[in-house]
């Protein structure tokens, strides 16, 4: 893939996440987390099969973190922001947590159970589906921009 349309995504990516930040419209985060997301979705084929193993669930833990702290540099004075400290504290464990799941969707997604591929199918629409569950129950908890 050509790697000024890479650069080009992951650079809109990045610069509308520190817009959201910034002028605090939440609402382009997903966006910036789509520009981020493509950028390495173009990647991904050139990449070898043990490193995209290994960078999935990193690329995976630094989008949450990026979204994260974007929400919590958005947060309205209505919602009290947290102490640095604890934003960073809470940004770290929710970083590590969220590279921990996304490994365990990855190997829940690519080892075979049984040898069928209609449990391993089931398997990864669940591990999905539980992940899209969690992140539409945290929208509540956003501040809207």
């Amino acid at each position: 893939m050509s790697g000024l349309l890479v650069t080009t995504l992951a650079a809109l990516g990045a610069v509308l996440l520190v817009l959201a930040a910034v002028m605090r419209w939440t609402r382009l985060v997903p966006w910036g987390l789509a520009g981020l997301g493509t950028a390495y979705a173009l990647v991904l084929p050139s990449i070898n099969v043990t490193s995209a193993a290994v960078t999935a669930p990193l690329v995976a833990g630094g989008l949450f973190v990026a979204a994260e702290g974007v929400f919590i540099a958005a947060a309205r004075g209505a919602v009290p922001k947290p102490e640095p400290a604890r934003a960073l504290a809470w940004l770290t464990a929710s970083g590590l947590g969220a590279i921990a799941c996304s490994a365990l969707v990855l190997v829940l997604a690519t080892v075979a159970i049984g040898r069928s591929l209609l449990i391993t199918i089931v398997g990864t629409a669940a591990a999905v589906g539980v992940v899209a569950l969690l992140s539409s129950r945290s929208q509540g908890d956003r501040p809207e921009g």
